[in-house]
């Protein structure tokens, strides 16, 4: 993964997923207009805008942190709202240029390496609580049921696709190609990490636009990264057993998110083990 790069090459030969100690799919959607725009909203604005400049400049995404787990496999650490939002914006985009013509080889081969490559070699994929429902709504354009949708980050990921789809559904077809070639030619900057605790550490004081992590979230960071630096041989054991807990934490919250936020959980467990939150003299 080349450092400096766009968002096809980033995508393109790879597949990349959201591990599941990290939050779910957080940026909202806002469907009425009289209100402020929420982060969707302002992602397709930012869009429109760049769109309406005719710069020569290509579109900039930002930076993404990645976790390399192969040469070919990485765990988003920073910059998943942002990838997913992409993701889920060339699927509508592919989906509704498909309805009005085939796809020609060149949109085929995009499609390919920015989506889905046959049947199964998914180029992003979110957590794994979220993951069929990315796939069959998102990606393969299944029908579902949406009072079933068990999590608030679900409800995000249909509700971001279908303001989407809404907005390109009168587009004409030049227009289709112009948002598709902004888009997998847009700049961005990237940075693998093979080591865990380099990567936590790296998230800790990395900043984005969108949702600011939530102090349950950096300190979830900042506890991985304590145990990196000092478990010794328990690291590995200990890492797991964190990211498998953290994982139920974050599934827990989206389940019941309207009523609880992330750092009500922090400040929950502070007062139930008020231990943990006493400091030496």
């Amino acid at each position: 993964m080349e450092a400096s790069t766009t968002v096809r090459k980033m995508l393109a030969g790879n597949c990349i997923f959201v591990p599941s100690y990290q939050r779910a799919y957080s940026w909202d959607t806002e469907e009425d207009s009289s209100k402020p725009p929420k982060q969707v909203n302002t992602f397709l604005s930012d869009i429109e805008d760049y769109h309406r400049s005719n710069t020569e400049s290509r579109y900039y995404f930002g930076h993404f942190l990645f976790e390399e787990k192969t040469d070919s496999t990485f765990g988003v650490i920073d910059g998943q709202q942002r990838l997913t939002t992409i993701v889920i914006f060339l699927s509508a985009l592919f989906h509704k240029l498909k309805s009005i013509r085939e796809l020609n080889e060149y949109e085929i081969i995009s499609k390919e390496d920015m989506i889905i490559r046959g049947s199964s070699i998914y180029r992003f994929i979110t957590v794994d609580y979220d993951k069929q429902l990315f796939i069959d709504y998102v990606i393969n354009h299944k029908g579902i049921n949406k009072f079933m949708l068990e999590t608030e980050s679900a409800k995000r990921i249909v509700k971001a696709f279908e303001f989407f789809s809404s907005y390109l559904s009168d587009k004409s077809e030049a227009y289709l190609l112009e948002l598709l070639e902004i888009i997998e030619k847009s700049s961005c900057t990237t940075h693998p990490v093979k080591d865990e605790a380099e990567a936590i550490q790296m998230f800790i004081f990395q900043n984005n636009r969108g949702k600011k992590p939530s102090n349950l979230e950096v300190i979830k960071a900042q506890f991985m990264f304590s145990i990196h630096l000092y478990a010794g041989e328990e690291k590995d054991s200990l890492l797991e057993e964190i990211k498998l807990r953290f994982e139920k934490i974050y599934k827990s919250i989206s389940l019941i998110e309207n009523h609880i936020k992330e750092d009500d959980v922090l400040t929950y467990t502070l007062c139930k083990y008020p231990i943990l939150n006493t400091t030496s003299s």
